[in-house]
């Protein structure tokens, strides 16, 4: 008998090869699409959870809100009035105005507090900036508008924007980034009289002027000898009156 021919142990090899690459691709490629299942499903998971617990814990949430008088942000969300730490806020729809009042700071007698509160009263978004009339920025105003009085009152150009303008237009005088509005008494004159004070002892001021009148060769009625009584009538809410 002829002698049989050996296979080609390299053709096996190749064949075993083949079968490996093709195991080797069946078993890589169910694993790269069930990663990227298991990816989306854990974001669907969290973003479904996340739905739940807000659905679920909300009206806590905003319970809480509305019985935190502390949490002003929510608060302005949703009311136009709050107490909040022993103060009432309002809110307005309107910008900020800015209100320089320029003083005497030698006045005693003069109530810068009721002026602001007047102010207030009548521009209730008004940022109040006090200058002393001695200071650069409240001479370059009072040069500006030629002063006459103190205390005076500027708003910002802000003032045209608001509804607070119209009941205030006439009687104020635009020049420059101000309104101007006068609300004083003579300049000088009360810082004349508060050179009269005794710092060191606290002492006011006082003039003291005396005369005499006979009135009593005039037609009167009544006792000669009875006290005089003066009255004065003066204007409470007045803000500058001394």
């Amino acid at each position: 008998m002829p002698p049989q021919k050996k296979k080609s142990p390299r053709r096996k090899v190749k064949k075993a090869s083949s079968k490996k690459k093709k195991i080797i691709k069946k078993e890589i490629s169910p694993k790269g699409y069930s990663g990227w299942w298991i990816f989306f499903s854990l974001v669907f998971c969290f973003f479904f959870v996340s739905a739940v617990l807000a659905v679920y814990f909300y009206p806590d949430v905003y319970r809480y809100a509305e019985e935190n008088e502390n949490d002003s942000a929510s608060e302005l969300l949703r009311k136009n009035v709050f107490h909040v730490n022993g103060k009432t806020y309002v809110a307005y729809r309107e910008p900020v105005v800015g209100l320089t009042l320029v003083h005497d700071s030698n006045c005693t007698s003069c109530d810068l507090g009721g002026l602001i509160r007047l102010a207030k009263a009548a521009v209730p978004t008004a940022q109040v900036k006090i200058l002393d009339s001695s200071g650069p920025g409240a001479q370059k105003l009072i040069q500006d508008f030629e002063l006459k009085a103190l205390p005076a009152a500027f708003f910002s150009q802000t003032l045209s924007q608001t509804s607070f303008y119209k009941p205030l237009e006439k009687d104020l005088v635009e020049k420059g980034d101000y309104y101007f509005f006068n609300l004083g008494q003579e300049i000088g004159i009360r810082s004349e009289l508060s050179e009269l004070i005794d710092v060191e002892s606290g002492e006011d001021w006082k003039i003291e002027t005396t005369f005499s009148q006979d009135f009593l060769e005039e037609p009167f009625r009544g006792d000669e000898d009875a006290d005089v009584v003066i009255v004065s009538y003066s204007d409470f809410e007045c803000p500058f009156c001394a």
